[in-house]
């Protein structure tokens, strides 16, 4: 183990992530009111990029935490605008059909994603996972 790591420490990573997302999510769906989705979106991938260069360049366990929780924050508009585009750009007649493929691709999304990294992390470092990301992807 690089970091030499607790399980504890190691929870935080996944746990961290997932609270911010979580937060995140609720609070992208209140800024949509304010502002527009192309400026969220900017602002998510801005935050989602810069948190995945420190996590490629984490020396010590604090910025593998620190890059998760920027991910976090950054990938946290992604549910938001799946279910919000829908529904402001949508007819009535098809809302629930969009809504449904969208919601289905985030389902499929976050299933996939430990899957993909387990592969990737027997073949390379897992460094490269915050090249590649996957919401729910962490160092082993």
């Amino acid at each position: 183990m690089e970091f030499q790591l607790s399980f504890a420490q190691v929870s935080w990573v996944t746990s961290a992530f997932l609270l911010i997302y979580a937060i995140g999510t609720v609070t992208y769906g209140k800024l949509a009111d304010i502002y527009k989705l192309k400026s969220l979106l900017t602002f998510g991938l801005i935050f989602f990029v810069f948190g995945s260069l420190i996590g490629l360049v984490a020396q010590v366990y604090w910025m593998v935490l620190l890059s998760r929780i920027l991910q976090a924050v950054g990938a946290a508009v992604v549910p938001t605008t799946a279910s919000i585009i829908p529904v402001r750009y949508i007819p009535p007649e098809s809302r629930g059909r969009a809504l449904g493929i969208s919601m289905t691709g985030l389902a499929i999304g976050s299933a996939i994603g430990p899957i993909v990294a387990t592969l990737v992390i027997s073949v390379v470092h897992w460094r490269w996972l915050f090249c590649l990301r996957g919401e729910t992807v962490h160092p082993a």
